[in-house]
């Protein structure tokens, strides 16, 4: 598979050696494996373009434009849960994950200028 369109990339991460990368518009996360010198991809098909992805031990989590969390297991095929409903109403700028505490942080852009902060374990959504 040829490298994705550069227009298209929004944010990566490093997971097993492998470089993640989520497309903006592409409805793709590309993994580049340098050892082969390939990529390949998962596929979504979500209504909002991603922000962010993130990789723990045992999932992958995308969070879409407008602060929705999905949820996959890691493994040869990706099923994606929504685990938070969207509570923000204008974009998501940039979101963080929290390994030592379990959470996310997703600020958005706009007059509001606000964070919300994203449990993964009790899976609650706060204002911030």
């Amino acid at each position: 598979m040829p490298m994705p369109n550069p227009d298209y990339l929004c944010n990566s991460t490093i997971f097993n050696g492998n470089i993640l990368v989520s497309g903006h518009e592409s409805k793709n996360i590309f993994i580049y494996s340098p050892d082969i010198d390939s990529f390949s991809t998962i596929p979504y098909n979500f209504e909002e373009n991603t922000r962010k992805i993130f990789v723990n031990l045992e999932k992958l989590y995308l969070i879409e434009c407008y602060g929705r969390i999905f949820e996959s297991d890691i493994g040869d095929e990706y099923k994606w849960k929504r685990i938070a409903s969207s509570v923000i109403n204008y974009s998501a700028a940039q979101a963080y994950y929290s390994y030592n505490k379990g959470e996310i942080y997703i600020g958005c852009t706009g007059i509001h200028r606000s964070y919300y902060k994203f449990n993964l374990e009790n899976k609650l959504m706060a204002r911030k």
